[in-house]
């Protein structure tokens, strides 16, 4: 929905690239080349050689800087904060009272949604058939209008279904006490999961926004319909366990395809699982992962111990600090390249990460390369650029800039190293890896790197001392520990 190119965004925010105790001309950390300084932009040097306005300007002192973004950087206005939630209703979900656990939950979050004329909600339930209710405040009270077709599924009255929370409020506090006494009695085991999450989708997307999607049972019916593997499973495990990783990949692509369809049309889809028997959360779990969303596991799930747990993470999920319909874009200095992206995001385009929804508890994974010689002492640049809109619709540039010397010492490396950071890396890896590969290879590859990095530290920088002597790097220290602990899972 907006310009991929990142040409214009490295232009409005250049300077900060450039060395902040130059004044004119600057040269670029990371093109390397030397352009004049704008005569608006200059600046007097002071003593110590720092440009004199360095700490009163943030992008010459700050790592972090957000921009407004103009015109140019858009092809449409920003999108509205859209929030539509979808409600299982199926007997089972009736008899766990999952389905009262998340109308509670929704009707208590509401007040917390932003106010406002730019935020707009929607709510459906589904069991064997797609219930959409209008929401129109000239209504006397919520008009159900049922959706039978779970092959080819539509939405009815799509300008009613999606409307203001400032024009909706009390019919939708009405509409989530009368659901579970609509549905007390309902016999209807099935549930389209896929069709509901699909015509949810037709609703909103013109505009894009969130789907939270309340999952109690396994998708039986409709549309992206999925069939147990459980049974499966256990025989796989009696006949070989190199078989087994098969069943943590998607049983078909027929999700995928769709929520590759949904991060087009910037749709971010959240699932809450409420579930007390086996769900195909691998297949579940590619809607949410391709659209830069989340899963939530209940299992087995309690009215009792999980009806609070369940209101406090929706809670969080939408107040939370988040952006809609996000691009990012990393480069670096001569000598070095970004080699990919990792993450959970719609790879379309290999040079920029584009996903409809980022809040503060994702991340990205960016893995560099350098083509070139580094030269010992020299600093490297790298920087991030984040185009989104806020909750709020303010579309921003969230820059990002780093600094750091390149070493040829071991010995360096090993002292600044950082353990979080570094095991965040393997655990993303082994994630990546698990779908595809035999889970006895995977854990022998995050041993032979942890066992890799000690060995070089021994080798390279420890002082000579007995064989049989444990010697471990400070900052370090603690990754056998960790490396122990992910491999009892």
């Amino acid at each position: 929905m907006y310009s991929r190119s990142f040409g214009n965004i490295w232009n409005a925010v250049g300077f900060i690239s450039s060395a902040i105790g130059l004044a004119s001309p600057i040269r670029g950390t990371h093109s390397g080349f030397t352009d004049e300084t704008p005569r608006d932009y200059h600046s007097n040097l002071g003593p110590d050689g720092r440009r004199r306005d360095a700490d009163e300007r943030p992008e010459l002192s700050r790592g972090t800087v957000e921009f407004f973004a103009s015109k140019e950087y858009m092809v449409r206005d920003p999108m509205p904060a859209v929030f539509f939630f979808l409600i299982d209703v199926s007997s089972k979900a009736i008899q766990t009272n999952a389905t009262v656990a998340a109308c509670s939950a929704i009707n208590q979050i509401i007040a917390d949604l932003p106010e406002g004329p730019r935020t707009f909600v929607g709510i459906a339930t589904f069991d064997s058939t797609i219930h959409f209710y209008n929401l129109k405040r000239a209504l006397q009270q919520p008009l159900m209008l049922i959706v039978p077709d779970v092959l080819d599924v539509y939405t009815p009255l799509e300008s009613d279904v999606v409307v203001q929370l400032s024009a909706c409020r009390q019919h939708l506090e009405l509409l989530l006490e009368n659901i579970m006494t609509m549905f007390q009695d309902n016999i209807i085991a099935d549930s389209a999961f896929g069709a509901a999450t699909k015509a949810a989708f037709l609703a909103v997307k013109g505009t894009g926004g969130k789907l939270l999607v309340f999952q109690s049972v396994l998708p039986s019916i409709g549309f992206g319909a999925l069939s147990a593997r459980e049974a499966e499973g256990r025989a796989s495990i009696s006949a070989s366990e190199k078989e087994v990783h098969k069943l943590l990949q998607p049983a078909d692509k027929t999700l995928k395809e769709m929520a590759i369809e949904f991060a087009e049309h910037q749709v971010c889809v959240d699932v809450f699982i409420t579930s007390q028997s086996y769900v195909d959360i691998a297949s579940m779990s590619v809607v949410p992962r391709t659209t830069g969303g989340q899963v939530y596991y209940y299992y087995p799930f309690s009215a009792v111990s999980d009806t609070a747990k369940l209101y406090n993470d929706l809670r969080w999920n939408v107040t939370r600090p988040q952006g809609f319909e996000v691009v990012m874009h990393v480069r670096c200095s001569q000598g070095l390249q970004v080699q990919e992206y990792s993450g959970n995001y719609c790879k379309r385009i290999p040079t920029d990460v584009d996903l409809p929804g980022i809040d503060c508890d994702k991340t990205i994974m960016v893995t560099l390369k350098h083509d070139d010689k580094l030269q010992d002492g020299a600093e490297y640049a790298f920087q991030c650029a984040l185009l989104y809109t806020t909750i709020y619709g303010q579309r921003r540039i969230r820059v990002i800039t780093l600094s750091l010397s390149c070493t040829s010492t071991l010995h360096n490396l090993f002292r600044t190293a950082d353990l979080d950071t570094q095991f965040t890396c393997f655990l993303k890896q082994v994630a990546l890896e698990v779908p595809t590969v035999p889970l006895m290879q995977v854990r022998e590859q995050l041993m032979n790197q942890s066992v890799s990095i000690l060995h070089s530290y021994r080798k390279f920088c420890a002082i000579v001392s007995s064989s049989g002597q444990l010697i471990l790097p400070e900052a370090l220290k603690l990754l056998p520990l960790y490396t122990l602990e992910i491999l009892q899972h």
